[in-house]
């Protein structure tokens, strides 16, 4: 007999619903070093980002959708934290679902690349390249990634402080402006 089994996760409009989803929750207090210039106005419980990751045992991919929220910090955009793969075999894949924005992109070397991030846009990404969304919209930017779960040894944050990002993108006049870090 042949049973139909339900997925194991559903994910519609950027909203996940499974048994196995666990929720990570970024807020200013968090992330406040990342921006160039510490906003006082904002409240250290303001929620920047969060992750919905679902997982199954046995499986070797983790799939997740990140939201970040429209919030300006002195002019800068939203973003996330930015990571290296602690195991740089091991790559991800991300895809634009609603909103726009900018995934920035460094090497060991501290070369950035930036590709524009919207709604059906693929970034197939190296796992030796550092990497970070920012939001430069004004409406939540959603994206989901697929990686590797089992064999990554998580995140290389001492990568993000040796080749740190250099590149910082601000809203002025309702136009994007890149500022390069000195």
């Amino acid at each position: 007999m042949i049973k139909m089994k339900k997925p194991v996760a559903i994910s519609l409009n950027g909203q996940v619903e499974s048994k196995l989803l666990k929720k990570s929750v970024k807020k200013y207090a968090d992330l406040k070093n990342f921006f160039e210039i510490i906003d006082e106005g904002i409240s250290d419980d303001t929620i920047m980002y969060e992750v919905d990751m679902v997982s199954k045992e046995n499986c070797d991919m983790q799939y997740a959708i990140t939201t970040i929220h429209p919030i300006l910090v002195n002019g800068q955009c939203n973003m996330t934290q930015g990571h290296f793969h602690g195991d740089e075999n091991h790559g991800e894949i991300y895809q634009g679902i609603s909103g726009k924005g900018a995934l920035l992109l460094v090497d060991k070397e501290g070369n950035t690349t930036i590709e524009e991030v919207f709604p059906g846009s693929v970034h197939l990404l190296e796992g030796c390249i550092g990497h970070r969304t920012v939001n430069t919209s004004d409406e939540k930017e959603l994206k989901i990634g697929c990686y590797w779960s089992k064999h990554t040894k998580g995140y290389n944050r001492q990568a993000m402080l040796d080749c740190p990002f250099t590149i910082n993108i601000y809203l002025e006049d309702g136009k994007e402006k890149l500022k390069q870090n000195v």
